[in-house]
């Protein structure tokens, strides 16, 4: 056989197969959130669910220790929360090479969550970000699979790409990270009903 005929047969085979995405995913993930050094009061449980591959990320739980306020949430790259910083966890998850947005502009980072926001209750000691998003950017497998990855929550808001400064396309000027947790897998063991 000749070279020519094993390469058309090889891309014939290759066309005849494409690539396809696992027909399932992991169903959930959760997320213990420790805190930084200068943040010592951070804590929170996040749950990850999702239905199917094609379906939307939701994200519920509880994070307190910060001042009422809009603080930045994102997907960070490496789940490596070493350290007392959360700076192991490198730059916010970009697999496609986006510039900083918000979660409902078409460009962005696949890991911009934009803001959680901490608010007094009167039933709660301190401020309390009751966390209920719900993303079609991320997923538990495939391309944008989080799973292994971490979430970071910074010390102040997002500017959601909007400000003037080169920062802004970056991170968007969230500040310091306040703490971060890995997504782990968890399949049929949580439960985040008890939260709220």
């Amino acid at each position: 056989m000749t070279r020519i005929t094993f390469l058309a047969i090889s891309i014939g085979v290759c066309l005849s197969n494409p690539v396809e995405l696992p027909a399932s995913c992991p169903s959930q993930a959760f997320v213990a959130l420790q805190p930084t050094k200068r943040f010592p009061d951070l804590r929170g449980d996040l749950f990850l669910n999702q239905e199917d591959p094609n379906s939307p990320v939701k994200i519920t739980g509880k994070v307190t220790g910060l001042p009422p306020g809009f603080n930045g949430f994102h997907v960070h790259m490496i789940g490596n929360i070493t350290g007392d910083d959360c700076l192991s966890t490198g730059s916010h998850f970009n697999p496609f090479g986006e510039e900083h947005g918000g979660p409902d502009d078409t460009r962005r980072h696949v890991g911009d969550l934009g803001n959680i926001q901490f608010v007094e209750e009167p039933t709660e000691e301190a401020a309390v970000a009751r966390i209920n998003i719900e993303d079609s950017e991320i997923s538990l497998c495939g391309e944008r699979n989080v799973i292994g990855r971490a979430i970071v929550v910074h010390a102040g808001p997002d500017d959601l790409g909007r400000g003037r400064n080169e920062e802004s396309q970056k991170t968007g000027n969230a500040g310091p990270r306040a703490g971060c947790g890995i997504v782990e897998e968890t399949e049929g063991l949580l439960d985040s009903s008890e939260i709220f």
